[in-house]
């Protein structure tokens, strides 16, 4: 009965050893995503305005390469350079 009972008790411990999530730390969380932000606007700062208003256009508003392309009366071509 005692090697029955701790081979249990190992048991449980294992399932518990694997089952156990690490802390979430919500403030490192929020750091972190405004650090992100910051470096996106420093990046963003540092593209043309030309090249600024299609990366706007499509990662932000979700438009499309060829509705950037009509929204802004563009050849797609030119769009598809700007957003590379």
């Amino acid at each position: 009965r005692v090697r029955t009972a701790q081979a249990a008790a190992d048991r449980e411990q294992k399932v518990a050893a694997r089952s156990h999530a690490p802390a979430f730390d919500e403030v490192a969380e929020q750091v972190e995503g405004r650090l992100e932000r910051e470096q996106v606007r420093r990046c963003l700062d540092s593209l043309t305005g030309l090249q600024r208003e299609s990366v706007t256009l499509a990662y932000y508003r979700g438009y499309t390469y060829p509705e950037v392309a009509e929204v802004l009366g563009t050849p797609l071509g030119t769009v598809k350079t700007r957003m590379r």
